[in-house]
């Protein structure tokens, strides 16, 4: 005979969230992800992001696999049903891109380079080759032609040569 699910305190908290939903942010109380920042909880007994165990709550479970849930007010601890939508992930990409939030680049908590050395490297590509320019950073030689090549650090734009 199965166990009867108890739910922990994560779950407590979604399901204790009032109706109408506030205007206002809801903010996840428990665990955070330490690279990410959003909330982590057990829900139905798997580990996930509390703003998606809260859509799966009030909103329902989305339907396609591979949509993903997007905050409309930018906020990482948000759980507010109100706050949320599944969307596809180039959408929810753009979301973040617009608030602010997206993890790319210096912001990025595992990020090796920075937007000045992808500069660098870009200029001394000419000059190199991208695994000597990989050693000089530190980082793999996959790293630094996938920035030399603008197909990471998009957002970083070329070093200009000074005027004469």
């Amino acid at each position: 005979m199965p166990r009867k699910h108890k739910p922990g305190p994560g779950e407590t908290f979604l399901r204790s969230i009032p109706r109408p939903w506030p205007a206002n942010c809801i903010d996840w109380p428990l665990s955070l992800n330490p690279v990410h920042g959003y909330g982590q909880v057990v829900f139905q007994r798997k580990k996930m992001y509390s703003h998606r165990a809260a859509a799966l709550l009030y909103i329902g479970a989305p339907a396609d696999p591979t949509l993903e849930v997007a905050h409309s007010c930018g906020n990482r601890k948000c759980c507010n049903p109100g706050h949320l939508r599944w969307a596809t992930r180039a959408s929810n990409h753009a979301d973040k891109r617009r608030h602010g939030t997206m993890l790319q680049g210096d912001t990025h908590p595992n990020a090796r380079l920075t937007a000045g050395k992808v500069m660098v490297a870009r200029a001394l590509a000419s000059q190199m080759t991208h695994e000597q320019i990989a050693r000089r950073f530190g980082v793999s030689r996959a790293a630094i032609s996938l920035a030399i090549e603008h197909k990471t650090w998009k957002h970083v734009p070329e070093l200009k040569e000074p005027d004469l």
